[in-house]
């Protein structure tokens, strides 16, 4: 086995209440041969005792470095990267939960195979305050498995980007592993400027570096979202993400040659991938019974309907999302309503359908 060091960098700002699972998670781990790195960005409450009350007691080797000012997550992680002894890197949060196997299932492919890539990357999920799965579908990661498996679980990285840039996969930058040496290479740091999804702008821009990224069918990451309220005021602060999603357009309009397998990228974000995400999380404040007015003065207030009015179909499949679009601009009253029994609907058939046997579901669904 090659002698490898690996690097888990942790960034936290008032996690009192939530890293300790996360350090629980991480002490155990089946593999325990890493570095921890835990920046705290000037907590004002007890975060970083809990965290030394949790790591004194634990095997984990950790270095904890606190910011004297709160310099934001982008900072703190781009400190972490610079002295981060690990030839691979693993970025975790602090209200996160690991399978035992997290990082073994990153790391090991390096170790083990002699396939040619520069990440690994499983699957994640979230969690509310019971433990019960937020947004979640079976087939989710249907299509990026069966891609992968036409070539040896192997995916090329810019293959990877229009998945992710299509919104076909739930995605996020902690389900990867990062070599240094291409983040040093080519300057890959988080982007300080950016107020949301900063990890997500990392992580298209490491993979529009990086050449291939193993895909392990396993679902290894959890995010935990504490309550309703909660998951609401995440959803609120989710349309920052256009902003990310914008700057991503701009980095690979600087990339705009032909024989670049990111040719015209700029242009499908702005009016693919901007206004597929803003539909779904209008659907989402919709589903979760946010005030109707609330809603549509949210849209007025950020220009959302500029947004969607440039939308472009990529694909037969987005004829529906088309037609929503559509009636959502013409009559967001109408809109709202027909979400709403549709919403409804979905929910008792999902009712309905738990109350039943496996066996009684499959009749079911054939019969159909």
């Amino acid at each position: 086995m090659k002698n490898v060091r690996l690097s888990v960098i942790l960034t936290s700002f008032n996690n009192a209440s939530d890293i300790a699972n996360v350090l629980n998670s991480l002490d155990l781990q089946d593999f325990k041969d890493f570095e921890l790195i835990l920046i705290d960005d000037a907590s004002s409450d007890e975060t970083v005792k809990v965290a030394l009350d949790i790591l004194k007691k634990s095997n984990i080797n950790h270095h904890i470095y606190v910011n004297k000012i709160h310099k934001g997550f982008s900072a703190s992680r781009n400190y972490g990267i610079s002295i981060a002894k690990g030839d691979y890197i693993i970025f975790v949060e602090p209200d996160s939960l690991l399978n035992l196997n997290y990082i073994s299932s990153l790391l090991f492919p390096f170790l083990a195979s002699s396939l040619d890539f520069d990440s690994v990357m499983l699957k994640g999920l979230k969690l509310d305050d019971k433990n019960g799965f937020i947004g979640f579908s079976a087939d989710s990661y249907d299509d990026i498995r069966d891609f992968a498996r036409k070539n040896n679980r192997i995916i090329n990285s810019s293959d990877l980007i229009k998945f992710i840039l299509n919104m076909d996969i739930p995605f996020c930058f902690n389900l990867l592993i990062y070599k240094k040496e291409i983040i040093l290479k080519n300057n890959i740091f988080f982007d300080e400027d950016l107020d949301y999804n900063e990890g997500f702008d990392f992580a298209v821009r490491y993979l529009s570096l990086s050449s291939n990224v193993l895909f392990v069918n396993k679902y290894s990451y959890y995010k935990n979202v504490k309550d309703k309220r909660a998951y609401l005021k995440s959803l609120l602060e989710s349309f920052l993400h256009i902003k990310s999603l914008q700057s991503l357009a701009l980095y690979f309009n600087e990339l705009h040659l032909e024989e670049n397998p990111f040719y015209l990228l700029d242009e499908k974000i702005k009016t693919y991938t901007i206004p597929k995400f803003v539909m779904k999380k209008i659907n989402s404040l919709i589903d979760y019974d946010y005030p109707k007015d609330e809603i549509k003065g949210l849209v007025d207030e950020l220009a959302l309907s500029n947004h969607l009015k440039i939308f472009k179909l990529q694909s037969k499949a987005d004829y529906k999302l088309k037609l929503m679009i559509d009636l959502c601009l013409t009559n967001f009253n109408l809109y709202y309503s027909f979400r709403k029994r549709l919403h409804n609907s979905e929910d008792k058939a999902y009712e309905e359908s738990i109350k039943i046997s496996e066996d009684e579901s499959l009749k079911k669904l054939f019969d159909l």
